[in-house]
């Protein structure tokens, strides 16, 4: 089964159902205001929804991998760096989005305090990661990364 049918077996068979990214966006839909300037932490090749791209007045995406970079055809500005050290002045951002990124990070605490630096005073931080309660989420914790790996060639 595809992940688009999956989507769509849920949809019919849930139709209540609320997957993570809808909250997400409703989060994102509240805190991200017309003329903010936003970061997107590890944007990878996805940039973020086209929709706030022409809300916000700067867009930025920061990734450490420049092949991933290139593929990312959403945002304009694109950095790569590493997130314990930001290239840019204290206080210049209104947001930072950072989805799926955070569980996979060396030194979080690091991370945070320079999320803290580049972002204004009353700035918004919206953290995605995943729910270590989700038994799927948890057993993916237990395997050895190769079993990861192997899971993904099967499901290709």
């Amino acid at each position: 089964m595809t992940f688009g049918e999956y989507k769509i077996y849920i949809q019919k068979h849930y139709p209540k159902y609320k997957d993570v990214g809808y909250f997400f966006h409703q989060l994102t839909d509240k805190y991200i205001k017309r003329g903010d300037r936003l970061l997107n932490a590890g944007c990878g090749s996805q940039g973020y929804r086209p929709d706030y791209l022409d809300k916000v007045n700067l867009a930025v995406g920061v990734d450490r991998n420049p092949e991933i970079l290139e593929t990312n055809h959403q945002l304009k500005n694109l950095i790569v760096t590493n997130l314990v050290k930001l290239p840019f002045s204290d206080s210049v951002f209104d947001v930072i989005i950072c989805e799926w990124l955070f569980e996979h990070l060396r030194e979080p605490g690091k991370v945070m305090k320079e999320f803290s630096r580049v972002l204004k005073n009353r700035g918004r931080l919206i953290l995605m990661t995943p729910n270590l309660n989700n038994p799927f989420i948890f057993l993916s914790y237990l395997l050895p990364t190769f079993i990861h790996k192997f899971g993904r060639i099967i499901g290709d």
